[in-house]
């Protein structure tokens, strides 16, 4: 879990208008609907749990968003959303993430070039531990450039 680089349609919005006008999320990502396990149809195969679907019976469906030429910044701590809109550049993105105190974990922000490492590595976890120091994922991911 942490934040993530997205490569999305350069038209992307993660919320669009609905017929009354009304803003709503995006449709997709993970989707309420799901699919019955076709690989274990029990949750289980020899008596262990299905190593497809933990033993649910069942797969959630993920719809990733329009790909593209465009760069967003997504968190993937919970269902997942983005956390940025969506830019040209990478130097664009890390700019603005720096620019308006984007949260790199919790209320922890991160510096343009801190958030442009962890870029260009394209995910970091929420936090790390290096040399006893606990820091944010963003931060880490520019330590270990």
């Amino acid at each position: 879990m942490g934040r993530e680089v997205k490569r999305v349609d350069l038209k992307f919005n993660w919320y669009e208008k609905t017929v009354k006008s009304r803003k709503t999320a995006w449709y997709g990502y993970i989707l309420d609907s799901a699919v019955w396990c076709k690989l274990c149809d029990n949750g289980k195969i020899d008596g262990e749990y299905c190593p497809l679907c933990y033993g649910e019976k069942y797969i959630n469906l993920r719809l990733e968003p329009p790909s593209g030429d465009g760069w967003q910044m997504w968190e993937d701590t919970s269902e997942g959303s983005p956390i940025s809109p969506v830019f040209k550049t990478p130097e664009e993105l890390a700019k603005w993430l720096s620019d308006t105190g984007a949260s790199a974990m919790g209320s922890q922000t991160a510096t343009e070039k801190e958030w442009l490492s962890m870029i260009k590595q394209e995910w970091s976890p929420s936090g790390a531990i290096i040399d006893g120091e606990l820091m944010n994922g963003v931060e880490a991911a520019y330590r270990r450039s």
